[in-house]
């Protein structure tokens, strides 16, 4: 699965990376080093393919239902589930990222890894979204994000990945992808896995709150002595 992410640049150098337009100034936090489900986080929408929309990470069927919110859909199912069915060819979206988190058991320990590809500090992970009408009448937009099983060096850490679009072309696939053929393209970017690499992240990552490029830098943890400054 994924449940932790990054985005470790401004909203300017996202603006430019995916060649999106000019638009009124939001209240986005990032750059954010952590990620979390049920945050307000950039994505590129299906229906405005030139913006950055901010929307919940999380999917909810409804406002009244008393599920936790869904942050990942299992690309083996999306085809399957009502939940994420009626979203395919129409509710796609990009989310921006430079790397996720994952962690692999230790024992009885769990340890945080960041994955990331070598080449680029920013693509996209494939997700859905949804918009949902409030009981006050406004709408409110989630997102989740699909993931695959995971192959190459990302296996030896989680059995599971986001599905991260190796290009632009790609990307921009996934925004006119029509439903019959969103199996078929997942499929495709399959066969030909990204090459991530990781290192071990902070330990405090596992924490909603925390924040700080730190938290994605591996380890020594360097501490300087006074002598290193004579």
């Amino acid at each position: 699965m994924c449940g932790r992410y990054s985005v470790a640049k401004p909203i300017a150098e996202v603006r430019a990376r995916f060649k999106l337009g000019k638009q009124k100034p939001m209240a986005m936090a990032i750059p954010t080093y952590n990620a979390a489900p049920t945050q307000q986080l950039p994505v590129i929408l299906q229906e405005q393919p030139n913006l950055l929309s901010l929307l919940a990470w999380g999917l909810r069927p409804n406002f009244g239902a008393s599920t936790a919110p869904i942050f990942n859909a299992r690309a083996e199912t999306i085809a399957e589930k009502p939940t994420f069915k009626t979203l395919l060819g129409h509710f796609h979206c990009l989310v921006p990222a430079s790397g996720y988190y994952e962690w692999q058991p230790q024992g009885r320990n769990r340890v945080p890894y960041f994955l990331h590809l070598p080449a680029t500090d920013l693509f996209a992970m494939a997700g859905l979204y949804s918009l949902l009408q409030r009981p006050n009448g406004t709408l409110a937009g989630h997102f989740t994000i699909i993931t695959v099983a995971a192959q190459g060096h990302a296996a030896t850490i989680h059995d599971r990945m986001p599905l991260i679009l190796p290009s632009p072309e790609a990307e921009a696939t996934w925004l006119r992808l029509a439903a019959p053929d969103v199996l078929p393209f997942i499929a495709g970017l399959q066969a030909a896995p990204p090459a991530l690499i990781s290192h071990l992240a902070h330990p405090d990552v596992g924490k909603a709150t925390a924040q700080g490029a730190y938290l994605s830098q591996p380890p020594p943890y360097i501490q300087t002595s006074i002598f290193d400054l004579l």
